[in-house]
């Protein structure tokens, strides 16, 4: 027996290309088919129950999907149609969820960035054209700030590296106002590595080198005159809010894993390993709904109610408890009748052997002849107490007579 009460087997069923063809014929229309093959990464999945024809076509497609909303592709080793379960979702349905799902980012929304603001002044005269972000001016100033800014900033941290951003142009010879973007990622060694080494090395290369890069580009002299940075996300915990479940399965929180740790990580969480008791009589599983615990079932007993608190007993559990109660009552019995068998037996016997030893003699029988013997003389008083004792003569005996006689003691020579 399963060592669950049930679990749903339907699985997507298969229609071979002959079929589709004579569905084409009938209904006038055309209908293109292919031999699918795929490799499934669902260690779990378990193999549909339909089978093609060992005769059929090379060419089969699956129909009637029924794959929680995901494909199913026919595997054609085992000639059976799978669902190919995507997003964090596994079963022979796609119907469970993972534990563990990872994040993604909020509907427009985007992680947040360390934003580095630079201002670098440019001994030019400053031109109005720079105030509008479409002029040819603007756009050649902005252009080469652009690139000398990530040329340096970028091969620090190349994947977090977003851009830089021109913020404007003022006055004051031309000051030009500049923003660098690093995206911090969903890893507490990632947001370290941002606070505490980037932004170590962006500010010794900006002050030594900026100043000279752009000068040389724009023909003029240069000067690095601020350069700050934004209020950073210190913990990976900062980062919930701006992040959501990639599975719309109810039940699932953002959970920091490995908290207080440098690999501490935001991820999607199910109810089932946040700790959901099935009782220990069952197995919890991540639904569409929301967790729900499939119990344990055995041979004479299984379980139920929404946590699998509840014991209840087969029909078989008490046809074999009768069984064996009535088995070992019929045996008691027949031990007992045994018994009371045995002993009439044994009283019956006895009694025999008793009527045997209490039968009547006749009279001659009982009268004592002591021929042959040395006890012919009367016993004394002293005999009757102590007992008296002869000998008897077997060879005097025999030959007196060869019949014996009624009443007398005779016995065969036992030589």
């Amino acid at each position: 027996m399963s060592p669950f009460i049930s679990r749903s087997t339907a699985n997507p069923k298969l229609k071979t290309a002959q079929t589709t063809k004579e569905m084409s014929e009938t209904t006038g229309t055309t209908h293109s088919t292919e031999n699918v093959l795929t490799r499934t990464t669902e260690s779990n999945l378990s193999t549909a129950e339909t089978k093609t024809s060992p005769h059929s076509n090379s060419s089969e497609i699956c129909t009637d999907n029924d794959c929680n909303g995901f494909s199913s592709v026919f595997n054609s080793s085992s000639r059976t149609c799978q669902c190919h379960c995507q997003n964090f979702t596994v079963g022979a349905k796609c119907l469970f969820g993972d534990n563990y799902t990872d994040v993604t980012p909020g509907v427009n929304q985007s992680l947040p960035t360390l934003n580095i603001n630079i201002i670098i002044i440019i001994n030019k005269t400053f031109n109005d054209s720079l105030k509008n972000s479409t002029s040819s001016l603007y756009q050649y100033y902005s252009n080469i700030i652009i690139k000398q800014l990530t040329d340096i900033c970028k091969p620090v941290a190349e994947a977090n590296f977003q851009g830089v951003e021109i913020i404007q142009f003022m006055k004051g010879s031309i000051r030009a106002e500049s923003i660098v973007k690093y995206e911090y990622h969903n890893n507490q060694s990632d947001i370290d590595f941002l606070n505490n080494v980037v932004t170590g090395q962006l500010n010794k290369t900006l002050h030594s080198n900026l100043s000279s890069l752009i000068t040389k580009a724009l023909n003029a002299s240069t000067t690095l005159d601020y350069l700050n940075y934004s209020e950073p996300i210190k913990d990976v915990s900062e980062l919930k809010p701006y992040l959501m479940c990639s599975i719309s399965f109810l039940g699932y929180t953002k959970e920091v894993i490995h908290a207080n740790t440098t690999n501490g990580t935001v991820r999607c969480v199910g109810s089932c390993a946040r700790g959901y008791s099935c009782s220990g009589h069952g197995q919890c599983e991540n639904r569409q709904t929301g967790p729900v615990c499939r119990c344990f079932a055995k041979t004479f007993q299984f379980y139920s109610g929404a946590h699998c608190e509840i014991l209840e007993r087969s029909t078989g559990f008490y046809a074999v408890v009768f069984g064996v109660t009535g088995a070992a009552l019929l045996l008691l019995i027949i031990i007992i009748l045994s018994i009371i068998v045995c002993k009439k037996n044994l009283q019956l016997k006895t009694l025999q052997v008793s009527n045997k030893q209490r039968r009547w003699f006749t009279l001659e029988e009982d009268r004592f002849n002591f021929y042959n013997t040395d006890l012919s003389t009367k016993a004394t008083s002293e005999d009757v107490i102590h007992g008296r004792f002869g000998r008897y003569d077997f060879r005097r005996s025999n030959a007196e007579s060869s019949e014996s006689l009624h009443g007398r003691f005779t016995s065969k020579d036992p030589c």
